[in-house]
């Protein structure tokens, strides 16, 4: 299906979210952390699904009746996506922080102490982000950019919260059956994110504001 071309580097983007990823690692590492991450991916996936299905709808329902949006208005809004990521790159490379390395975000402590239901909560509440709506609205665009049967919308949508949710459920279900190897890759994997994680947004919101704008152009 040609949707996926777009929509398979949008969840990739998702899954790359470093915010998502470290809190993961954070829960993963924490006195509770079999129940909270698994409360915290169920809610991340609810989420996820959640808010991408409302702006399906949402956008089908504003087009004629559930039918096909007009492609010029998908692309000026991709392009605005697009450009908007594009910054959002930009910006995050002009504030790059210089000298010493600063101490962790204190809500990085306040995660670690989090019990499987303010857990679950959390992980639907980072699917209403800023950068996380923007991938929401150009995912929807893209799935209702093209006619599908259910069954092919189904598939898609299920391919997509898969893969979107794919970094934070394999160390999630890993840790459930060997917690003890698990435990040492979390803490090299929460190393690297504290020290790779502004460089990790960068490229992923250049990456996508490039594709955005590129499928955008495309529809005119």
């Amino acid at each position: 299906m040609e949707v996926l071309g777009v929509l398979l580097p949008l969840a990739l983007g998702v899954a790359l979210s470093s915010i998502p990823m470290t809190v993961t690692v954070i829960i993963l590492l924490s006195p509770r952390a079999k129940a909270s991450g698994l409360a915290f991916l169920i809610g991340w996936v609810i989420g996820l699904a959640g808010v991408t299905i409302l702006f399906v709808l949402g956008i089908s329902a504003t087009s004629s009746g559930f039918g096909l949006p007009n492609q010029t208005v998908v692309g000026v809004v991709e392009l605005m996506l697009g450009v908007a990521l594009f910054g959002f790159g930009i910006v995050l490379i002009a504030r790059a922080p210089r000298g010493e390395k600063k101490p962790a975000p204190a809500w990085t402590k306040r995660v670690a102490n989090l019990g499987p239901l303010p857990a679950f909560g959390l992980g639907i509440l980072l699917n209403i982000r800023p950068k996380a709506i923007a991938l929401a609205i150009a995912a929807g665009l893209a799935i209702s950019s093209v006619r599908m049967t259910t069954t092919e919308l189904v598939v898609v949508l299920v391919i997509y919260v898969l893969l979107g949710s794919s970094t934070i459920a394999i160390p999630v279900v890993m840790l459930l059956f060997s917690p003890e190897k698990t435990a040492e890759r979390l803490k090299r994997a929460r190393a690297w994110l504290s020290r790779h994680s502004r460089a990790l947004s960068i490229v992923v919101s250049l990456m996508l504001g490039v594709l955005l704008i590129g499928d955008a152009i495309g529809r005119f």
